[in-house]
């Protein structure tokens, strides 16, 4: 029989009741990464039973490129007739309580039961190491037909919903049955495309026409089969995946020293933040990425992934992540653009730079840049003066209209891009301060005027709120077309700035939470950011999650509501953990099934910084 169509009418039923069941489930972990920090390889387990292997290709020029050429390969566990893939759902996640990635899924199914595990050494080019142990659980002779299926193409092609997917889980094999085999037997053991390789146990027999490694299962009771394989590129290397487990666990409980007297749970985002520290295949610099499969660098979360390392104890990772945003200083002052080209983006590298070097005393790292953030200051300060007599739809004093987001709209996005460039100008003069920059006076005098012409802006709504048991504040700072940019799904992380930045009383920060409740924005849980969606399935049930909680959290905490500070912290670790403490970028409050950009750097980051804040381990 086959049961792919089957399968899918499951997969279709189990995502449609859960839009209708409870709200609010812990999120459902779909991959785990595998490599060691500063590896040039990302290797990613899947929850389906699907291993990838591909590199972190970078140019300064970030289009250069596209993420959907980027080449990959991997091998998917198949089992029957039809080569059906083990239903994720099903999987019982496996792995180490501190998250040193020796990561495993079993499946049991009758009298079978079925334990795929992988991990990888540390290194800038590591390779797979997985182990199959099959199992007969019953009383009875079994025979069963499973498999590797082993394809390799652009790594868009071989993952569901790349790089990102924000799509409620459930990958179907038919794209991968689709894919072409392109792999050859190299010798006994060996399969090979080009430079990259799979290797194999002696138990293995090579289906080239399906490009299944099949494994004939005849077990008897109580009987167990273990087939050990290696997935990588170069030179091959041959399969020995408990030699490399106990490599992995040295070599992690060693770069977990720091962080040694800490919880398993922080401990598990710490090995998280570091695998998305990775080297480009060329070049000897450090790539802070962000998470997910993206390659991609946002300076914005940057920031919180720099402070979480230096205050736990990881400076010379936060360094090199700072040179890194630093590189990227140019001639007229501007850092940037990066990948997506954010006006703040200048902003954001001043913040890191300077909030590095203020945690630790760096010296050194201040002066290497010191002329670059000059410059960076000066631009920002020459932007915003391009504003200075107003204009039709232009408020004077702040940024003009620049791309503010990853979307595409152009406005006075004073929330975003406005705010970022205050935080960080009142960062870098305690920093220009500290290491006695002759030009601390000229900084200085210009945050102050920045602050004042936000805050002579935000008056206007002050005025608008008197007398009001709530307190709006529109996107744009004279409120035009705030209803369109609202129903274009473009209510990013505002108004949490306005909080963290100090400009509302407690009163008003109360007044502000209460509009946000109101408007469905944020909930009495403590989550601050309903993110809206065009398609039907997500609709208004999605939440992006960390940012805004940290946010209030702080104001909170400096308003003396150490109360509601510790509820953001407990409701980011409720709703945007799962059971293997992975987090990510959002959530669906009727699906668990819905958890992109996972791994997240800076989501990890966040709520590390928030555990310190709160003084738990």
């Amino acid at each position: 029989m086959n049961k792919g169509p089957f399968r899918l009418l499951v997969a279709f039923l189990f995502v449609s009741l859960a839009l209708v069941a409870g709200a609010f489930e812990k999120p459902k972990t779909t991959r785990r990464y595998l490599q060691g920090p500063l590896s040039e390889r990302l290797l990613v387990f899947f929850r389906e039973g699907k291993i990838t292997f591909g590199e972190c290709v970078h140019r300064d020029a970030w289009k250069d490129v596209p993420y959907r050429e980027q080449p990959a390969h991997g091998v998917w566990l198949v089992r029957g007739e039809a080569d059906e893939p083990f239903d994720p759902a099903e999987a019982e996640m496996l792995g180490e309580a501190d998250g040193i990635p020796l990561h495993g899924q079993r499946w049991r199914e009758r009298n079978l039961e079925v334990t795929l595990s992988a991990c990888a050494p540390f290194g800038r080019r590591p390779n797979v190491q997985a182990r199959l142990m099959l199992a007969n659980r019953g009383n009875e002779p079994l025979e069963e037909k499973v498999g590797l299926m082993v394809r390799s193409a652009a790594e868009a092609q071989l993952v569901f919903g790349a790089p990102d997917i924000y799509k409620i889980y459930y990958p179907p094999v038919q794209p991968w049955k689709a894919l072409p085999s392109t792999f050859s037997s190299a010798g006994k053991g060996c399969l090979r495309e080009n430079d990259r390789f799979v290797t194999y146990d002696e138990g293995g027999v090579w289906d080239e026409a399906a490009g299944i490694l099949r494994i004939p299962l005849r077990l008897a009771p109580g009987e167990v089969k273990v087939l050990g394989f290696a997935l990588g590129k170069g030179e091959s290397v041959r399969p020995d995946y408990a030699a490399t487990a106990q490599a992995v666990r040295s070599d992690w409980t060693r770069e977990l020293t720091p962080v040694k007297d800490r919880s398993p749970f922080v401990r598990s985002q710490v090995v998280q933040l570091l695998q998305c520290l990775a080297r480009p295949t060329e070049g000897d610099f450090i790539l802070p990425r962000q998470g997910g499969l993206q390659r991609y660098v946002w300076p914005g979360e940057t920031i919180h992934v720099v402070e979480a390392l230096d205050r736990l104890g990881y400076r010379d990772y936060a360094r090199q992540s700072v040179d890194f945003l630093m590189r990227f200083a140019k001639a007229d002052g501007q850092i940037g653009p990066f990948a997506n080209g954010w006006a703040s983006e200048t902003a954001y590298s001043l913040e890191a730079l300077a909030s590095h070097c203020l945690l630790t005393g760096d010296a050194d790292c201040w002066r290497r840049h010191a002329a670059a953030a000059l410059g960076g200051f000066r631009w920002i300060r020459a932007k915003r003066a391009e504003t200075a007599t107003g204009g039709e739809g232009i408020v004077s004093g702040l940024f003009p209209p620049l791309k503010s987001t990853d979307s595409k709209k152009c406005f006075q996005h004073w929330g975003m891009t406005d705010l970022a460039n205050e935080h960080a100008l009142g960062v870098l003069v305690a920093a220009a301060e500290r290491f006695g920059e002759k030009n601390v006076d000229e900084i200085r005098a210009e945050w102050k005027d920045y602050r004042a012409a936000i805050g002579r802006t935000l008056d206007r709504w002050r005025a608008a709120s008197a007398g009001k048991d709530t307190f709006f504040i529109p996107l744009a700072p004279d409120g035009r077309n705030e209803k369109s940019y609202r129903d274009a799904h473009f209510f990013y992380l505002h108004p949490a700035a306005f909080v963290e930045g100090g400009y509302l009383s407690a009163d008003e920060m109360h007044r502000l939470r209460r509009w946000l409740l109101r408007e469905g924005i944020a909930n009495e849980n403590g989550l601050y950011m309903r993110h809206t969606s065009p398609h039907p399935e997500l609709r208004n049930h999605v939440w992006y999650t960390t940012w805004s909680e940290y946010q209030w959290s702080v104001a909170w905490r400096r308003v003396g509501r150490a109360d509601l500070a510790k509820q953001a912290l407990d409701v980011c670790l409720n709703l945007s953990v799962t059971d293997e403490n992975y987090v990510g970028e959002r959530i669906h409050d009727q699906t668990p099934w819905f958890f992109p950009w996972s791994p997240n750097a800076s989501g990890s980051a966040r709520i590390l910084k928030m555990i310190l804040d709160d003084g738990r381990k």
